[in-house]
């Protein structure tokens, strides 16, 4: 397919939004990861300081 034909600007374009929503989603997905890390650091130091008496 001859890069100036319609149909490869648009496999072309659908590439790159896909290519943009991905990196969105790895970004997402590391910040949720750090996120869990805190707060299971957090929790553990809770129950580590915990006492039921």
């Amino acid at each position: 397919m001859p890069p100036t034909a319609a149909a490869y600007k648009r496999y072309l374009d659908k590439f790159d939004q896909q290519e943009t929503q991905i990196e969105k989603y790895q970004a997402d997905v590391k910040k949720y990861q750090e996120t869990e890390h805190q707060q299971k650091k957090e929790f553990d130091d809770f129950l580590a300081n915990f006492s039921a008496e």
